[in-house]
């Protein structure tokens, strides 16, 4: 660890011992807590922090990224490579490609309570509920096709290739496709990851008949979807998320509401104008920079 060059100036009531013992423990250890230090120092933890940051430090946050397989790395690399390789042929391909994914949705979602907060001059002692006797879910989907957001659709809970295939057999159908122009509907490509329901016979044989060599996935002739690999998709580096985020902010009371609350935040969400077929391309090449291993922790 690189330290910045600190005022001559102390922080008050720490000795020059402290400080170098205060210093040397986060060198050695750059996971301790202020509090922890201030406790083996017996000093303030608000005193660890003035110095630490009088030094320039800040505290930074560990990213959360999908545990990879040895033998996944070798897989993201030929991904990445042959999706360059169609990129040379054609630099429009990833805005032709409709990106799916299903999610669910439960009434309780995952809440992180260090991204709520009330401010109040004195401690409201604020509780949220978070375990419930009657439970629902639902099982959504969506697309994105060339930055545009494409439903979410509710489908079947338990998603098999049968009711996959009658799903993807009727999306064109699908209300959330109205405007889409008909030559795009005639021409995209189709993208999904390798869960076992993506996979099935039928389904790939569906894909090679009706969308031949425009498909991604498990299985695929074109350009086979690697393991593990939700940093590729944008339905899972941006819109899933984002979008539990902004719908698990209040409590969901019913499964009506939870469906409702799903498709405003989607809507609002719609308006929000944001590149994602640059994103896609970026991380393509990020993945080969770093091996196929983990990448989004160096993004920016």
């Amino acid at each position: 660890m690189g330290l910045r060059s600190a005022p001559h100036e102390r922080v008050i009531d720490l000795t020059v011992q402290d400080e170098i013992g205060i210093m040397n423990s986060i060198i050695e250890d750059p996971t301790l807590s202020t509090r922890r230090v201030g406790r083996i120092f017996n000093v303030p933890h608000a005193k660890v922090w003035r110095l630490w940051k009088r030094y320039g430090l800040h505290p930074y946050h560990y990213r959360k990224v999908q545990g990879l397989l040895p033998r996944d790395n070798f897989s993201r690399i030929v991904y990445c490579q042959r999706f360059n390789e169609l990129l040379i042929q054609d630099p429009q391909l990833i805005s032709k490609i409709l990106w799916m994914d299903e999610a669910q949705f439960t009434r309780a979602g995952i809440i992180n309570s260090k991204n709520y907060h009330h401010w109040a001059d004195e401690n409201p002692k604020l509780a949220r509920e978070s375990s419930f006797q009657y439970e629902f879910s639902v099982n959504m989907w969506a697309g994105v096709l060339n930055n545009r957001l494409i439903g979410p659709v509710e489908i079947p809970n338990r998603l098999n290739g049968d009711n996959y295939l009658e799903f993807i057999q009727n999306l064109h159908y699908l209300d959330c496709f109205g405007d889409v122009p008909l030559e795009t509907l005639r021409t995209h490509w189709i993208q999904h990851d390798g869960a076992p329901a993506h996979f099935a016979l039928r389904v790939r044989q569906h894909l090679n008949e009706h969308f031949p060599g425009r498909w991604i996935g498990r299985g695929s002739p074109t350009l086979a979807w690697p393991a593990r690999s939700p940093d590729l998709t944008p339905l899972d580096f941006h819109i899933w998320g984002r979008l539990k985020e902004r719908v698990y902010a209040k409590p969901v009371a019913t499964r009506e509401q939870l469906l409702q609350r799903i498709r405003e935040e989607a809507d609002t969400m719609r308006l929000t104008n944001v590149n994602l077929n640059r994103e896609i391309r970026a991380r393509l090449n990020v993945c080969l920079e770093n091996e196929g291993g983990h990448f989004e922790n160096k993004l920016q």
